[in-house]
C-alpha cells in the first residue's frame, strides 16, 4: 500500500472522507469531505468495494484491510476486531452481547463508547450494534444512515415504542 492517501467517496448517505495508510484503511469520516485528494493505487479498489456495498453487495467490504493503530486501548482494538469477525452482514448484536463476546461481560456502556470512537465505521460495522431492546440506539452518521446500512444488509429494525 501507498504510505498515506486521502479522498472523498460519495455514498448514497453523503460523503465519506477516507484515509488509507500503509497498513490499510485508517479513517472513514461519515458526512465529511476530505480536503486532500492524494490518491493511491488502492483508492480505486476501495471505492469499487464501497460502490458494490452501497449497490447491495453486503459482503463487498469484508476483505478491505483495516489499520487500527488509532484505537487507543487494547479493549478498543479487541471490541472492534470482535465486531468485525463475529457479526457478519445481515446479523446484529447488542452492546451487552458484544461486550461479553470481547471478554468484558457487563461493559455495554464501554462498548457504546468504543462504537462512538470507531475510526472506520461501515468497515467495522458499528451499525450492526443495537440497543438491548432491539431498537437502533445511536449512530455517528445519524439513525437514517444506520437504518439504511442495515437495509442494504437485509436487516429491518423495530421502531422504538411510543411513550
Amino acid at each position: 500500500m501507498h504510505e498515506t492517501c486521502s479522498w472523498t467517496h460519495q455514498s448514497p448517505f453523503g460523503p465519506l472522507a477516507i484515509t488509507v495508510s500503509a497498513n490499510g484503511v485508517r479513517h472513514v469520516a461519515l458526512g465529511r469531505t476530505n480536503g486532500s485528494s492524494a490518491r493511491c493505487s488502492e483508492c480505486g479498489i476501495i471505492d469499487d468495494a464501497f460502490g458494490r456495498y452501497f449497490g447491495g453487495d453486503a459482503t463487498a467490504l469484508d476483505q478491505i484491510q483495516i489499520d487500527l493503530s488509532d484505537a487507543s486501548t487494547d479493549f478498543e482494538r479487541r471490541v472492534l476486531a470482535t465486531l468485525r469477525e463475529a457479526v457478519p452482514a445481515g446479523q446484529t448484536t447488542s452492546y451487552g452481547a458484544l461486550a461479553a463476546a470481547a471478554g468484558k461481560d457487563g461493559a455495554a456502556r464501554a462498548v457504546g463508547g468504543v462504537m462512538a470512537r470507531n475510526p472506520v465505521p461501515i468497515l467495522i460495522p458499528c451499525h450492526r450494534v443495537l440497543a438491548s431492546d432491539g431498537t437502533l440506539g445511536g449512530y455517528g452518521g445519524g439513525l437514517d444512515m444506520k437504518r439504511g446500512l442495515l437495509a442494504i444488509e437485509g436487516v429491518t429494525v423495530k421502531k422504538r415504542a411510543a411513550r
